[in-house]
């Protein structure tokens, strides 16, 4: 976007002078003693002048540039905005991510208790002879995988975690001050207000861009028209001259 910006300032100060050029000089002229044995005298001579041309806007070459530039910038903020919606909708994701991983892990702890619970009844009921120790191996199995599967699910949510510092744009770190406690994964809303179709379409980023981009092609079709057709220059010079002679006077020689 600032790009962009610069552009923009670029195409209108083609509507100033285009060319500027600044010039100065001084010269000193010491003639010799041996044509003046009396008098020394030094000739100092100053110079300077001030040169500009300027294209007449006349085809309207420059005022198309212009408006180029400014539906260019204008895209360039549509992909600003993409790119903050982009960015918002991924925070979103990451969060609720988070959150399903939070209750994932809080049903995986609650099922290692009741498996437990499991556990210990198959063991009783297979010492007392009312089960086979098949009962129980099972019983083992599953609780072992229960809690297996929570350090996996802990490492996805700290990766989730340090993917959210990322899109907030801090290092990555505890953010359980920022989260605070679980409340739930959260529910999007029954009914959104999304207006008139077509409007909801038009404020996309996206097309707004395109339609920016195409207001832009559009202006540069007039910047080429304006370049078949004679251009027309003021072309003006300033300048400033000055002499100035500085004379000695001196003794003749033996003295």
């Amino acid at each position: 976007m600032l790009q962009a910006q610069a552009r923009r300032g670029v195409a209108i100060g083609g509507l100033f002078p285009q060319a500027q050029q600044l010039g100065g000089s001084y010269t000193r002229t010491r003639l010799s003693l041996n044509n003046q044995p009396v008098l020394d005298r030094d000739l100092d001579s100053f110079q300077a002048g001030f040169d500009a041309a300027w294209e007449i806007d006349l085809w309207g070459r420059f005022r198309r540039a212009i408006e180029a530039a400014d539906a260019e910038l204008l895209a360039a903020v549509a992909d600003y905005d993409d790119v903050l919606v982009s960015l918002v909708a991924e925070v979103a994701t990451t969060y609720v991510q988070i959150r399903v991983l939070d209750e994932r892990i809080a049903l995986a702890r609650a099922n290692v208790g009741v498996q437990r619970d499991s556990l210990e009844i198959a063991t009783v009921r297979f010492e007392a002879g009312g089960t086979s120790e098949l009962d129980v191996q099972q019983a083992r199995t599953l609780l072992a995988d229960t809690e297996a599967s929570i350090p996996q699910l802990e490492i996805q949510r700290r990766q989730a975690e340090d993917s959210l510092c990322v899109l907030l744009g801090v290092p990555p770190g505890d953010l359980a001050d920022l989260l605070g406690t679980s409340s739930g994964i959260p529910a999007a809303p029954i009914a959104i207000a999304v207006g008139i179709p077509a409007d909801l379409l038009r404020r996309r980023p996206d097309v707004e861009r395109a339609e920016r981009q195409v207001a832009a092609q559009s202006a540069r079709i007039g910047v080429a028209k304006a370049d078949l057709l004679p251009r027309f220059q003021l072309i003006g010079s300033v300048g400033l001259r000055a002499c100035e002679k500085i004379v000695r006077r001196g003794s003749p020689g033996g003295r």
